[in-house]
């Protein structure tokens, strides 16, 4: 069989029979023709040899993009551990941070809570005695003038006040004076 190629002819043949082999084989030759110097050019190999040379380069590939392959996974496996590792401590980092701050807003709230609690008591109180205030005692007053309506009760209301007090300030001091208020308001 003569196959043609760019520069030259293949030939598929049965080559004969020879002291080193034990029966025709099947053979393919290149053949080219230099016209210029009149020479004809050929080389050839055994079919069965050519196949067992592509059947060994294809394993050989085959190991070679195993190998590389294997390579890929494990370098790709190690990439994926590494940033599961890292995404693993990030989310840690971000819980402990995150939590850090919540406890801080919950703190705050607290104090804000207390701050606003305080100011309200002290909006509402005197702040030497702790006594409500003419504010505080006037809303009292009138929630109490309701309760008494709805339920039919009686309210009494009564004003304590001490005679000649800013003679005590004069002669004792003003020290003195506010520890007779406090004295007065814890009976």
């Amino acid at each position: 069989m003569l196959m043609k190629g760019k520069q030259g002819d293949f030939v598929e043949y049965f080559a004969p029979e020879s002291p080193f082999t034990e029966a025709e084989r099947a053979k393919v030759s290149y053949v080219k023709s230099i016209k210029n110097w009149n020479w004809t050019i050929a080389t050839g190999w055994y079919s069965k040899d050519l196949d067992k040379l592509i059947a060994k380069r294809q394993d050989d590939l085959s190991n070679k993009n195993d190998t590389k392959l294997a390579k890929i996974i494990a370098l790709s496996l190690t990439f994926t551990i590494l940033f599961l590792y890292l995404s693993l401590l990030l989310s840690q980092v971000l819980t402990k941070r995150f939590k850090q701050f919540q406890h801080k807003i919950s703190v705050d709230f607290d104090e804000l809570e207390q701050t606003k609690d305080t100011l309200q008591f002290m909006a509402m109180h005197d702040d030497l005695t702790h006594l409500p205030n003419r504010v505080k005692l006037r809303d009292e007053i009138n929630r109490n003038i309701k309760q008494a309506a709805l339920t039919g009760s009686k309210l009494a209301v009564m004003f304590v006040d001490l005679d000649d007090f800013k003679k005590v300030n004069d002669l004792h001091g003003h020290s003195m004076g506010d520890q007779l208020l406090v004295s007065i308001s814890n009976k």
